[in-house]
């Protein structure tokens, strides 16, 4: 299928077998292995549907986000004793961690009446992903909300605070010490400075003492997108998609587009976007 796999949606794929020549031909069996992202196999695992001569076709409702990998086997029917293989991946992308929309970019594009076909728009849609990822690592922050899973040490019961590693930080959902869920009341989280205190503000207190004892779950990024950041977001697009109807082009960075755009802006507009970075911190 074209376009982004957003999780839990459907993967649908087709294996063709063909005989010496070339031709479509039948299998006796066909099957399919699915590898998840963690590494697990899909239980029980897909299966193909014959859909016609030589033809066969599987869709899998995805429920992970990450590289799955599938592996098929064919065997008898055309192929005889001959056992053939092949191997394919696919990628889920998890949900919410665009900033812009497929309209915005079309209307950014002057394309409104022009980028109207369903292959067009999943290209559309995946040069979004692809340019607010790429706006969020040149910033070295989170622009999309996103949910944040961490695990922390608290090392030798000597660490008051710990820090966390995406920015900005909205809100701190929950924390396990030690496999006991936390109150609110037993850590102060200063969410400018992205740090987690063991403790109430007027008694501080020091992490239980262990290795990955502490998982700390939070939500960061920017419920209000910055304009500016949305502006060379849609730039990154703008310059993917003339790459993409360019044949032959050199690969495309949208990393270094990013980078390109933002130089591009003026002084007030670079300054603004320029503050968005992410100071370093610790």
């Amino acid at each position: 299928m074209s376009g982004p796999i957003d999780q839990g949606q459907t993967w649908r794929y087709r294996q063709t077998v063909t005989d010496t020549n070339g031709t479509l031909a039948d299998a006796g069996t066909v099957t399919a292995a699915v590898t998840l992202p963690d590494g697990t196999a899909v239980t029980p695992a897909p299966t193909f549907t014959h859909t016609s001569t030589g033809t066969y076709d599987l869709a899998y409702l995805t429920a992970q986000s990450g590289l799955h990998v599938l592996r098929t086997t064919a065997t008898g029917g055309i192929l005889g004793t001959t056992v053939d293989v092949w191997e394919d991946v696919f990628t889920v992308e998890s949900a919410g961690l665009a900033f812009i929309a497929v309209d915005e970019a079309s209307a950014h594009l002057r394309a409104a009446g022009i980028i109207t076909s369903t292959a067009d728009r999943e290209q559309l849609r995946w040069l979004c992903l692809s340019a607010c990822s790429a706006v969020e690592d040149d910033l070295s922050r989170a622009i999309a909300p996103r949910t944040v899973t961490e695990v922390h040490s608290g090392e030798q019961g000597q660490r008051q605070t710990l820090i966390l590693r995406q920015s900005p930080v909205i809100s701190v959902t929950s924390v396990v010490e030690n496999g006991a869920t936390l109150t609110t009341g037993d850590y102060t989280p200063d969410l400018a400075c992205r740090v987690l205190h063991r403790g109430g503000t007027l008694w501080p207190q020091h992490w239980l003492s262990g290795v990955q004892n502490i998982t700390v779950i939070y939500r960061a990024g920017t419920p209000i997108p910055p304009r500016i950041a949305r502006k060379v977001a849609l730039g990154v697009v703008e310059r993917s998609w003339q790459a993409s109807q360019q044949a032959p082009h050199e690969a495309f960075d949208a990393a270094g587009a990013a980078t390109e755009v933002s130089a591009e802006l003026t002084g007030v507009e670079k300054a603004a976007y320029d503050g968005l970075r992410s100071p370093g911190i610790g």
